[in-house]
């Protein structure tokens, strides 16, 4: 690789540094170092696709186009400006019983205790008690085309519960 091509690459790590540290810092981030973190990763990743692919490394080029896809549609507003996802303060999600006497959330439901996951939770537990043996199952499948939610599927516990729509039918 040419200086230049080790210069892109250098400033696509601290860009992707600049944006992890902005996703994962305890206090408010600045709006406008949010936006360069958001603005400097596309772009020269796109610079460094194009000096590859001008190298004749079409496949190398392939994979970068594929990871920044990836990247930028988890952990970037992009979905959001594209519409494929919708933007809103608070999505509500549904859960039911395992015996159909049991539900919480929705769309609906104000982000209030008792519709936060902690909520549920705790809801759950009391109504699991006098009901032994019940599971709590979500509503919402799944989509995994939608890569833009991969990483909410990764690490929030409400998607590790079975769905419901497999496992419970509403009795006639």
């Amino acid at each position: 690789m040419t200086r230049a091509e080790w210069g892109i690459v250098g400033a696509i790590v601290a860009a992707c540094g600049l944006g992890i540290g902005c996703l994962f810092s305890s206090g408010p981030v600045p709006p406008w170092l949010w936006w360069v973190a958001e603005g400097l990763v596309p772009a020269l990743t796109i610079a460094l696709v194009v000096l590859v692919w001008r190298r004749g490394k079409r496949g190398l080029a392939t994979v970068l186009i594929a990871i920044l896809l990836l990247v930028e549609g988890n952990f970037s507003l992009l979905p959001y400006e594209l519409g494929l996802k919708e933007m809103r303060l608070f999505k509500g999600y549904s859960y039911v019983s395992s015996d159909g006497r049991f539900s919480a959330g929705g769309s609906n439901c104000l982000k209030t205790n008792d519709c936060s996951w902690s909520g549920v939770e705790r809801n759950f537990a009391e109504y699991a008690q006098s009901h032994p043996g019940v599971r709590l199952l979500r509503c919402e499948p799944i989509h995994p085309w939608q890569f833009w939610n991969w990483f909410e599927y990764a690490t929030n516990p409400r998607w590790r519960l079975p769905y419901s729509g497999s496992a419970w039918k509403p009795s006639p």
